[in-house]
């Protein structure tokens, strides 16, 4: 079965991208007043880096993936990696000032009942917030992204056109 084939045509065009020199801006990712490029060739490392984790946690295909990032280069990696290696990606949303956090935690506690299993992917700083309103996940399902390496194989999972893309 050629690559092309042996996944939907979402990630076959990922996959494409993904030859591209290495030095080719996959996108400017832009925080705080400040702009940085992205090559593919990061992107494609850290992609590498998040399937690497979410293998290493024996993930059931299909299984969810909970990205529970601010604003980061990370959440273009995880979120791809989960899909290439047939894993079914959500983002929840942070918290905010506008939100009562009382409110948002409780409702955030049922969302992760809701998705009993499902790997989460967060930064230390969330983790904290998480740990400080009681929420503690399975550290066995935690993927810290600041921690997450770069490089490695990248997925390569049978992953159909009927495959849930995001779990909103």
């Amino acid at each position: 079965m050629t690559e092309a084939a042996a996944m939907n045509r979402f990630l076959a065009a990922i996959h494409r991208h993904l030859r591209q020199p290495p030095s080719d801006v996959f996108c400017h990712f832009v925080k705080n007043g400040e702009t940085r490029a992205i090559a593919w060739a990061e992107l494609r490392g850290r992609i590498a880096g998040f399937a690497a984790a979410y293998r290493a946690r024996d993930l059931a295909s299909g299984g969810a993936v909970a990205i529970f990032l601010r604003h980061d280069p990370a959440l273009h990696a995880s979120y791809l990696a989960a899909m290439m290696c047939g894993l079914t990606p959500t983002f929840l949303p942070c918290p905010s000032p506008r939100q009562d956090p009382a409110i948002y935690w409780e409702s955030l506690r049922h969302l992760l009942a809701h998705l009993d299993g499902a790997a989460i992917v967060v930064d230390r700083a969330t983790l904290a917030e998480m740990r400080a309103a009681c929420l503690a996940p399975d550290p066995r399902r935690v993927i810290l992204a600041d921690d997450v390496a770069t490089g490695g194989e990248l997925p390569t999972a049978a992953i159909g056109d009927q495959a849930i893309a995001l779990l909103q």
